[in-house]
């Protein structure tokens, strides 16, 4: 394989790779020895068919995967050799007079991703912030969860609501006397279809 860099402009870089017919023919006679046991024909025993009726069946089919399988190899050694870091996947185009039995010319061209320097944290400090909590805080915040993870109790239907307490109502709302869909309240618990609950609290 051969390799010539004809274009390294910013982040675009392009190349013409040259793959020699020797390398292509190689890759055919290695498959066709790989498949000739596999291969059956009329007159010859199983895996008996000779290498060169074997490739004159396949060898067109065998030629092409030979040179799909060159060129993605080359793109890759490619890469490799040069470092590249592919911002996509690269463009590449067979010469348009190619054919079989002579070297194949190859254009390659893609644009890669830009080198970005580590910046230095020599000298950089840090501050670490902490916020002061008093003990009250700490009371107040766990008496909070401790209410709000507490379970209800069902008192009697002549208990006084008081501060604190959950209130499960039925509610309809109507409009010129007559219920409306548009007016409803969200629902978080309910014994009814129609019901929200309220905490009860009194401004002091």
């Amino acid at each position: 394989m051969q390799t010539v860099e004809t274009l390294n402009e910013g982040l675009k870089r392009a190349y013409t790779v040259t793959i020699t017919s020797k390398d292509i023919d190689a890759r055919v006679e290695k498959e066709v020895k790989t498949m000739a046991p596999q291969v059956r024909m009329p007159g010859f025993r199983p895996g008996k068919v000779p290498a060169n009726l074997v490739k004159k069946m396949h060898g067109e089919a065998l030629q092409r995967d030979a040179l799909n399988n060159s060129i993605q190899e080359s793109i890759q050694k490619l890469i490799a050799d040069h470092k590249l870091r592919p911002a996509m996947q690269p463009s590449v185009e067979l010469d348009e007079g190619f054919e079989f039995g002579k070297d194949a010319e190859i254009k390659v061209a893609l644009e890669v991703l830009p080198e970005i320097a580590t910046p230095s944290v020599d000298g950089l400090k840090l501050e670490r912030l902490t916020i002061a909590v008093s003990d009250e805080q700490v009371a107040e915040s766990a008496g909070r969860i401790a209410t709000q993870q507490g379970a209800l109790e069902e008192h009697a239907d002549d208990h006084v609501a008081q501060d604190g307490d959950t209130l499960v109502i039925d509610f309809v709302g109507k409009v010129d006397g007559e219920a409306s869909k548009a007016v409803r309240l969200q629902t978080s618990a309910s014994r009814s279809a129609r019901a929200s609950s309220f905490r009860v609290s009194r401004n002091s």
